[in-house]
């Protein structure tokens, strides 16, 4: 505001209520946003249910358009108090259903209510393969001389070398086991024999709603790999039981490379991790354990 008297500013202070207020509007962007959760919740609600219950201990998915609201305004509420929060980031990190989706995979926003009552959002993370369904399938591969084989692999996410088991994602009209050779064989170059189940993983199911079928599966051949050009696979390497069982306590394995150099490798992953202690529980880890607790696929 201008002094009508002179040539200088009367700076005009707004409160920060006054400033979280606005912030926490109902918009009409949050109307088409509420909108788009309710069509997804009508297209896909079986595949994201059971909604839970809050009075039951359970984060609950609310689908009634006044609780989505109140949840929506009550966690923009919240987040408003943080310093240097602004009005469009706060309508992005509160508004509803599909708020990512690309060929891999989709994260939904739901309105909830927390054991307690407390309103608020929550995200999940959907693979889209199959949504809402089994999405991928992983094989340890045990060879005939008793070894176990993992490949050797650079992973974008922690810009870092491990060792894993070869796994990958299903596709439509694909049968898991169709799934779990074709990722042995493109990644390892291997051909599986026989699979026996170890169960399912579910590797983060804080944000994740997929869990994945591991196997324990025999080798019975080896050829070429083929694997995609947006992984970077090593080649294979291969350790007795004993080896691989003090690998994974100690969560790294350093090998000496062709040019006098070494490499580390993390040996972190949840599906190692789960498959080998299943194989070794079960006794499948040598040949006269393999009559015993078979469940083909």
């Amino acid at each position: 505001m201008r002094c009508l008297r002179c040539d200088w500013k009367i700076p005009v202070k707004i409160s920060i209520a006054s400033q979280e207020e606005k912030m926490t509007e109902w918009t009409a962007r949050d109307e088409k946003f509420l909108a788009g959760y309710l069509a997804f919740m009508a297209e896909h609600r079986a595949k994201v249910e059971p909604l839970g219950n809050a009075g039951q201990g359970e984060i609950e998915i609310l689908t009634d358009p006044e609780q989505a609201k109140a949840a929506v305004l009550a966690m923009r509420g919240r987040l408003a108090k943080r310093p240097g929060m602004t009005e469009e980031t706060l309508f992005d990190w509160t508004r509803l259903g599909e708020v990512y989706r690309d060929q891999y995979a989709r994260i939904v926003r739901f309105p909830v209510k927390f054991p307690g009552g407390t309103l608020g959002t929550y995200i999940t993370w959907y693979w889209d393969a199959l949504f809402g369904q089994v999405s991928a399938a992983c094989g340890m591969p045990l060879m005939p001389d008793g070894k176990v084989a993992l490949i050797r692999v650079y992973r974008h996410a922690t810009r870092t070398w491990t060792l894993e088991f070869p796994r990958g994602g299903t596709e439509p009209g694909r049968s898991i086991f169709d799934a779990l050779r074709k990722e042995v064989k493109e990644e390892a170059g291997f051909d599986v024999g026989e699979a026996f189940y170890l169960g399912d993983l579910e590797p983060d199911n804080g944000i994740l709603s997929s869990s994945v079928p591991v196997y324990l599966v025999r080798i019975i051949g080896e050829g070429a790999t083929a694997h995609e050009y947006a992984e970077a696979i090593g080649g294979k390497i291969f350790f007795t039981p004993a080896e691989l069982e003090a690998i994974l306590a100690a969560e790294h394995y350093v090998e000496k490379l062709p040019d006098g150099t070494s490499r580390t490798y993390h040996v972190r992953g949840a599906f190692e991790h789960f498959a080998f202690s299943q194989a070794k529980v079960r006794g499948l880890l040598n040949f006269a354990g393999f009559d015993l607790l078979r469940r083909k696929v």
